[in-house]
């Protein structure tokens, strides 16, 4: 029963791969840069123009359930990207992009480490679109009062009309 039961969750994760369109990260096209008209409140700040999650369990871990059925550690990792279009400068000036991390409980906890984040800003200068990549050494980590914690960068160069992508991988062992 629990071989079947873990090949149910195998066939799920595969299926659900098939079905999401993949993000296409770094495709970036001018009319979007030039692009300033969204049916949106006219005081926002930016617009999701893409979003991209995925929740996928270890592959490792699913062979070890099915051939010992042991209930050992399991890691399920969760990539998340997102394409944001900025419409303000208070946005421009204060981009400030936080991963939040749970500590779900004492066996339970999510991670992500810097190198596990991916961001850049385009802008267009001259009719050109020009790429900032984030230097993964500014990103930082905070603890707050209540103790949850979050990873937090700022990518250089944002101004109003600039799309900005940021990913990240975070590992969720449970």
């Amino acid at each position: 029963m629990k071989r079947l039961i873990a090949l149910l969750a195998l066939v799920a994760v595969a299926l659900s791969a098939e079905a999401q369109d993949e993000f296409t990260f770094g495709k970036i096209r001018k009319a979007e840069l030039r692009n300033s008209d969204y049916y949106l409140s006219s005081n926002a700040d930016a617009v999701v123009l893409d979003e991209y999650i995925r929740i996928m369990p270890s592959l490792l871990d699913i062979q070890a359930f099915i051939n010992d059925g042991q209930t050992t550690p399991m890691i399920v990792r969760e990539v998340v990207a997102r394409k944001v279009k900025i419409l303000s400068e208070n946005v421009a000036d204060n981009n400030k992009i936080q991963i939040p991390l749970k500590n779900i409980s004492n066996t339970e906890r999510e991670n992500c480490e810097p190198h596990s984040i991916w961001a850049q800003c385009y802008t267009l200068k001259n009719g050109h679109i020009v790429k900032h990549k984030l230097d993964v050494s500014t990103v930082k980590r905070y603890k707050q009062v209540d103790g949850s914690i979050f990873l937090e960068f700022e990518l250089p160069n944002v101004q109003r009309g600039s799309i900005i992508e940021y990913g990240y991988t975070k590992a969720v062992v449970t």
